[in-house]
């Protein structure tokens, strides 16, 4: 088995942290801030969901719904892809009515406004669930996502989620200028446009699950509009970065 958290890490390059900005409306420091803050309340409530009976759902919705594909396709997914798609759902299940407390308290450490936080979490929720199935290398029962969510868990508490994500704003500032926020405008458009055709194929092959059928139907219908819908909301909030950061 690997490392939830490692798979995770190789998933989140700064093309897929560049769109994801501009799609939750935030620049990079937030990006940075927001990332480092969801991804331990994301692994730390599915390791309590897992321990407390829920590890069998957890077991049985990653296999059936979650083949690790998505982390192929993550700067498309994170660039618009994810809206309309299963991430409610899945937090829905895991977080239950605690949802808005976890929300609430990554937006008091990070400054970033509670609704794009929950936009967030939806966002890389479906992510850590392919972690899961890309980490188990085979088939993943309950015992197996105790186990690899015991490991994340101790990572989370060790510190490895800055270790493994690494520094954000140096790896979004591809140009060294000191300011990763131009970066995310820049590099926005060509990556969810690039994605297109990989959001609309993940849209085709989400599950049946029914934790998640309403989203995963939406999403596989409208995989293509999501598409051009993406790259015409990263063009229009990238033009609003380039205004605040070069005042033009």
């Amino acid at each position: 088995m690997a490392d939830v958290l490692d798979v995770l890490g190789k998933a989140l390059t700064p093309d897929a942290l560049r769109a994801l900005g501009p799609a939750l409306g935030i620049d990079g420091d937030d990006i940075a801030k927001l990332v480092k803050a969801i991804i331990p309340e994301l692994v730390e409530r599915l390791s309590d969901n897992a321990k407390s009976g829920g590890a069998s759902n957890i077991a049985a919705a990653v296999t059936k719904d979650h083949d690790g594909s998505l982390l192929e396709i993550a700067t498309s997914f994170l660039g618009g892809g994810f809206k309309g798609g299963p991430g409610m759902a899945i937090l829905g299940h895991v977080f239950g009515d605690e949802l808005d407390g976890a929300v609430s308290k990554v937006a008091a450490s990070t400054g970033v406004p509670n609704g794009v936080v929950k936009l967030g979490f939806s966002a890389l929720a479906p992510l850590a669930m392919a972690a899961i199935t890309k980490a188990a290398f085979g088939a993943v029962t309950a015992v197996v996502v105790i186990k690899l969510l015991d490991v994340a868990v101790d990572g989370v508490r060790s510190g490895k989620v800055q270790r493994v994500v690494g520094d954000l704003n140096r790896r979004l500032d591809t140009d060294r200028d000191g300011n990763a926020a131009d970066d995310v405008g820049r590099g926005a458009v060509g990556a969810i446009k690039k994605g297109g055709r990989a959001i609309f194929g993940f849209g085709r092959k989400v599950a049946t699950n029914d934790a998640v059928k309403a989203g995963a139907a939406k999403t596989a219908t409208s995989g293509k509009k999501l598409a051009v819908d993406g790259a015409k909301q990263a063009k229009k909030q990238a033009g609003k970065l380039f205004k605040r950061v070069f005042g033009r």
